[in-house]
């Protein structure tokens, strides 16, 4: 039975009857990948941009490399697939009508979405675009969880205490409108961190906080209160669940690409 190991999926396709329909197909898969990856890429963005809103403002070190990498990375990519989509449309519409028939008929059982696991894919454009979704995700779960940790450890009531030595003053905008946070330097025996205070506090004048667990990556974020604590848990847990999601999608994405680098071997062997 050699036809039916050549691959799953493929054996039904109806064969390309008109001309031109081979590469008409090729349009129409890639339009359907860079149109997913536009307007998950926009919706990255906006979500990202509530959320770094409302949780890193005036974001410095490491932290502060990540989120614009992250807005860098949809801005371009959400640029690019929309200007791919317009080119592609146009050159659809310039092919003949028979051949666009036929290879709507071979392309419509195929799922708009790649599934990004599947190795090789689909779609090779939005496939990428969903590893590098789901790694960037990874990243900001990373870059959140001292935020995490020190929210659970005050608490709890660990720690000890430190002085923040206010430097200036940033705004912090979400639906409700905009509050001001407050930068500054947070001091702990010989050590000094960058940190950030959830409010509005006189410049240059010294105060007692509760020191972190965790001084985070060259930046950290200070607990105000137990309501800041609450809501930091809470959104940590958001990012945790989504980040677990993330790393089994990577998880069998590898178990299929090890399955697929498998076959050539075992069909040697045969």
């Amino acid at each position: 039975m050699p036809a039916t190991a050549a691959g799953t999926g493929d054996h039904h396709r109806a064969p390309a009857s008109a001309p031109g329909t081979a590469e008409t197909e090729r349009l129409l898969h890639r339009r359907h990948g860079w149109a997913w990856t536009t307007v998950l890429s926009l919706i990255g963005l906006v979500g990202y941009a509530i959320i770094g809103a409302h949780f890193f403002p005036g974001a410095t070190g490491a932290l502060a490399g990540v989120s614009a990498a992250i807005v860098a990375g949809s801005l371009a990519l959400a640029a690019a697939g929309l200007v791919v989509v317009l080119v592609d449309t146009v050159r659809l519409h310039r092919l003949d009508a028979t051949a666009r028939t036929a290879a709507r008929g071979r392309v419509s059982h195929y799922p708009v979405v790649a599934h990004a696991y599947r190795y090789p894919p689909k779609h090779r454009i939005s496939a990428l675009f969903g590893k590098l979704l789901l790694a960037g995700w990874i990243l900001l779960t990373i870059s959140f969880l001292p935020n995490q940790v020190n929210a659970v450890a005050f608490l709890a009531g660990a720690g000890g205490t430190g002085t923040f030595f206010p430097v200036s003053h940033a705004q912090e905008c979400g639906r409700g409108g905009c509050t001001t946070v407050t930068n500054g330097n947070l001091v702990t025996g010989a050590a000094t961190v960058s940190a950030s205070w959830p409010g509005q506090v006189p410049l240059d004048l010294p105060f007692t906080v509760r020191t972190p667990a965790w001084d985070g990556w060259g930046s950290v974020q200070l607990v105000g209160n137990d309501e800041n604590a609450v809501v930091s848990i809470i959104v940590g847990l958001l990012f945790d669940a989504v980040a677990v999601v993330a790393v089994f999608a990577f998880a069998v994405m590898v178990r299929h690409w090890l399955a697929r680098r498998r076959q050539p071997a075992a069909s040697v062997a045969a």
